[in-house]
């Protein structure tokens, strides 16, 4: 395995970002206690503005694991994280029904059938 020395400027973030998700996630040992809720709400905001903004076509993106995961009932029985992914999500508000909708069009035009939710 190929070790990327260059991540290690990002220690700091990623270890604050691990903290994040054990406190998010709190059916794992939490962390740090002290994690800043602001500071989550931050990066539920900056990860949906990244997925929304991705420079691919919505056939590449909505068949990605994200959205297949929080779009599909099938999917999300064998994914703990759907529930506490959009537990008070304010990144998410008013967007599920949109993000739903687009994920059923881009199955459908995929495969041409409806998609069972």
């Amino acid at each position: 395995m190929h070790l990327d020395s260059n991540l290690d400027v990002f220690d700091s973030v990623l270890t604050k970002l691990h903290d994040h998700f054990q406190s998010r996630y709190y059916d794992n040992p939490i962390k740090n206690k002290d994690a800043s809720t602001s500071e989550l709400a931050q990066i539920d905001e900056l990860f949906i503005y990244l997925v929304e903004t991705l420079p691919m076509p919505d056939e590449v993106k909505y068949r990605t694991l994200f959205f297949a995961q929080l779009c599909d009932a099938n999917a999300r029985i064998h994914w703990r994280g759907y529930y506490w992914t959009t537990l008070s999500n304010g990144a998410l508000n008013g967007k599920m029904e949109l993000i739903e909708r687009r994920y059923q069009e881009v199955f459908e035009y995929l495969y041409q059938k409806p998609h069972k939710a």
